[in-house]
C-alpha cells in the first residue's frame, strides 16, 4: 500500500511538474522559433535548406499553439468554474473552455500530430539536402526548378502527412456531463489499430530511421572528406607540382576563398586546421540533433503505441499512462526549443544576421564597417592612378 501511495504521490509530483513549466518551454518556443523566421527569410540568408528551415519552424509554432488548450485543460482553475444548481448549492461546473475543449479535442489532436510530422519530415528533408551538399558539392543545379521542387515536395509532405493523420478527427469523440468526461471510439477496432499502425509507421518510425541513417552517412562522409571529396590530381599534375617551376599566381591566392585555391592548397597546414575545425563543429551539431530527436520521440512513440494498441477502449485508463504521457509530451515540446538552438544558433552567420535585424548597435556597426571598406578601397586605387599618371607626365616631359 505504501507503494501505490508513493508512486502516485511521485506521479503528481511530475504532472504538476510538466503542466506548469509548459508557459515557459511554449514562450521559449514560439519567440524562438519566430525569430528564426524572421532570420532564415531575409534576403540574405535565403536557400532551398533555409526555406525548409522555415517551414519546420512554422510547423513548431503551431504545434505549440494547438499544445496550448491541451496543458490548459489539465489545470483545474480553468477547466472548472463555481456554478449553483437548481436549489442554489454552489458546485464545480465546467468552464466554458470546458466545453469548447471537450467538443474540440479530436481536431486539437490532429492538428497536434500532423504538425509534428511534417517537422519531423522537413527535418529529414534538411538532413538529406546537406548530405548530397557534402557528397556532391560540385553538382550543378538550376536555382529556379529546385525552388519548385523544394514548393512541390514541401507540399506532398504536408498533404500526406495530414491525410495519415486525418483519422483522429473521427476516430473518437468525447461524452461529458457535470462530472466528468469519457472517450469513446466511434469506429470499429480493427480499423483503429490499423491506422494507428500506419500513423505510427509512416510519421514516427520512418523518419526516424531516415534521421539516424542520413545523419550517419554525413559523419562518415566529414571524417573523409579529404579523400572522398577532394579529387586527386593525375600523375602528371603532381609530378609537375614536384617542380620549381610551380606558378606562383597559386601561392598568392592561398588566402582567398576561391574553388581553385583550396584545392590547390590541401596540404597547407592552416588550411588543415580550419578544415577540421569544421568538420569537428559539425560533427558535434550533427550528433546532437539526432541524439535530441531520438530522446525527444522514442519514449513518446513507444508509449503512444502502446496505449493505443494495446489499451484502445481504456485510454487513460491507469494513473500512471497520464503521468507518463505529460512527461513525454513535455519532453517533445522541449524538442521543439532544441531544434531552434541546435539547427540555427550553431551558425555564426545566423547570430550575425539575428544582431543586425534586433541590435541597433550592431546595426551602426555594420554600416561602419562597410562605409570604412569602401573607403579603404578607394584609398587603395588612388595611389596606383597617381603613381601611374606622374610616369606619363615624366615620360612626356623626357621627350
Amino acid at each position: 500500500m505504501s507503494n501505490l501511495s508513493t508512486d502516485f504521490t511521485i506521479g503528481k509530483y511530475v504532472e504538476s511538474f510538466c503542466e506548469w513549466t509548459f508557459p515557459l518551454q511554449a514562450i521559449l518556443g514560439i519567440g524562438g522559433n519566430t525569430i528564426t523566421l524572421l532570420i532564415l527569410l531575409s534576403r540574405n540568408m535565403r536557400s532551398s535548406t533555409n526555406t525548409m528551415l522555415a517551414f519546420a519552424a512554422t510547423c513548431d509554432i503551431i504545434y505549440l499553439l494547438a499544445m496550448t488548450p491541451n496543458q490548459m485543460s489539465r489545470w483545474p482553475s480553468v477547466v472548472y468554474v463555481s456554478c449553483k444548481d437548481d436549489n442554489g448549492t454552489l458546485r464545480k461546473c465546467f468552464s466554458t473552455f470546458a466545453y469548447f475543449y471537450l467538443e474540440n479535442k479530436t481536431h486539437v489532436t490532429f492538428i497536434i500530430n500532423w504538425f509534428s510530422a511534417a517537422s519531423t519530415w522537413l527535418i529529414v528533408v534538411v538532413s538529406f539536402d546537406r548530405l548530397w551538399a557534402i557528397k556532391s558539392p560540385f553538382s550543378a543545379r538550376c536555382n529556379a526548378a529546385f525552388r519548385k521542387k523544394d514548393m512541390l515536395l514541401t507540399l506532398i509532405i504536408f498533404i500526406v502527412t495530414g491525410a495519415i493523420s486525418l483519422h483522429m478527427n473521427f476516430s473518437f469523440t468525447v461524452e461529458h456531463n457535470s462530472g466528468g468526461s469519457k472517450i469513446i471510439s466511434v469506429q470499429k477496432p480493427a480499423v483503429v489499430h490499423l491506422l494507428t499502425v500506419l500513423n505510427l509507421v509512416f510519421n514516427v518510425l520512418i523518419p526516424m530511421f531516415l534521421m539516424i541513417t542520413l545523419n550517419s552517412c554525413l559523419i562518415y562522409y566529414l571524417r573523409n572528406r579529404r579523400m572522398t571529396l577532394i579529387p586527386r590530381p593525375p600523375r602528371s599534375a603532381r609530378n609537375s607540382a614536384r617542380s620549381d617551376d610551380i606558378p606562383t599566381p597559386l601561392i598568392a591566392e592561398v588566402t582567398s576563398r576561391s574553388h581553385v585555391a583550396r584545392h590547390h592548397s590541401g596540404n597547407s597546414s592552416v588550411w588543415s586546421r580550419n578544415a577540421g575545425k569544421t568538420e569537428r563543429h559539425v560533427t558535434v551539431t550533427v550528433t546532437a540533433i539526432v541524439t535530441c530527436y531520438i530522446i525527444s520521440h522514442i519514449p513518446s512513440a513507444a508509449l503512444y503505441a502502446y496505449m493505443y494498441l494495446f489499451h484502445l477502449n481504456a485510454l487513460y485508463g491507469q494513473g500512471w499512462m497520464y503521468t507518463m504521457v505529460a512527461l513525454s509530451s513535455s519532453v517533445v515540446t522541449f524538442s521543439k526549443i532544441a531544434n531552434f538552438l541546435l539547427f540555427c544558433m550553431s551558425s555564426k552567420h545566423f547570430r550575425n544576421e539575428m544582431k543586425k535585424k534586433f541590435c541597433w548597435k550592431a546595426k551602426d556597426v555594420a554600416s561602419l564597417k562597410e562605409s570604412g571598406n569602401q573607403m579603404r578601397t578607394r584609398f587603395r586605387s588612388l595611389p596606383v592612378n597617381i603613381i601611374s599618371d606622374s610616369g606619363n607626365i615624366v615620360r612626356e616631359e623626357s621627350n
